[in-house]
This record gives structure tokens, C-alpha cells and sequence, in this order.
């Protein structure tokens, strides 16, 4: 009897002292990007020189802060003009360039994923930016050099 009452305490206490330390918490981790926002503008990235020139790289970011964002089907704006400029340019995808991410931007961004060997889900993140080659431009006329960069 005074066994089974110090087992029950001994295990109440464990309990516990599980659930005040969070140690019996049990919680799927969110992904890395989900800590990231949306984009909402485009970030003119100086890419150094080619044939002498100074050029950049225009990609999707959040405000001035950061270039790690997530975009996906229903968004508007020159993020995703940037964003479709890299899949025709750069992956062939013939999709309009109209800053609007549709079926047709949704379903090149696939294919551009899977060239580049990442999960092809469609959507635009983190792991994406880090791994789409992007136009690179002369910075003197905005010009397209003809040429492609990955970040």
C-alpha cells in the first residue's frame, strides 16, 4: 500500500514537472519559411560587372529588409513581374509577364523547381530564391544581358 502511494506521487511528479518544463509538449516544428512574409516589392541586387559593366539582379523581397518571402497563386505586383521575368528568361517557360501569379506562373515555377532539383510544389520561398537562376541586367539601361545568375 505505502509502495503504491510513492509510485503514484513519484509519477504525478513527473507529470508534473514535464508539463511546467514543456518537456511534455508534444509539436510539429514549422518550416523555416513560414517565418518568412510576403513579399510586397522587388530588390535591385548589384551583381558586379560582365564585359565591364555594372549590372544587377532584380528578385522579390519584403520591403528593403530581406529577399527571403513567399509568394504564391492569387498575388499581384512587381514581385511576381520579377518572379515571371525569371521563368521566361532564364527556364524558357513561355507565360506572360504581367505580374500576376496564376496557373501558368504557378506551373512554370514548377518546372523551374524540379530543374533545379528542390520540392516542386509550386510556390515561391525560401529554399526557391536560394536556388532560381535570375536575369542579370546592365545597370546603366535595365537592359537583359542575356545571361542568367543564381543568388
Amino acid at each position: 500500500m505505502l509502495k503504491e502511494r510513492v509510485v503514484r506521487a513519484t509519477a504525478g511528479f513527473m507529470l508534473s514537472a514535464m508539463v511546467i518544463s514543456g518537456a511534455g509538449v508534444v509539436a510539429a516544428a514549422a518550416p523555416a519559411a513560414a517565418a518568412d512574409r510576403d513579399c510586397t516589392t522587388t530588390f535591385r541586387w548589384a551583381k558586379g560587372n560582365q564585359n565591364g559593366k555594372a549590372t544587377y539582379v532584380l528578385v522579390p523581397s519584403y520591403g528593403s529588409s530581406t529577399t527571403f518571402c513567399n509568394l504564391s497563386p492569387g498575388d499581384s505586383g512587381g514581385d511576381v513581374w520579377a518572379l515571371q521575368d525569371a521563368l521566361k528568361r532564364c527556364y524558357g517557360r513561355n507565360i506572360a509577364v504581367d505580374g500576376v501569379f496564376g496557373d501558368a506562373t504557378k506551373g512554370a515555377l514548377e518546372y523551374a523547381q524540379r530543374a533545379e532539383g528542390i520540392a516542386d510544389d509550386g510556390y515561391y520561398g525560401r529554399e526557391t530564391r536560394k536556388s532560381l537562376k535570375w536575369p542579370r541586367r546592365w545597370t546603366a539601361d535595365y537592359a537583359y544581358t542575356g545571361t542568367c545568375i543564381r543568388l
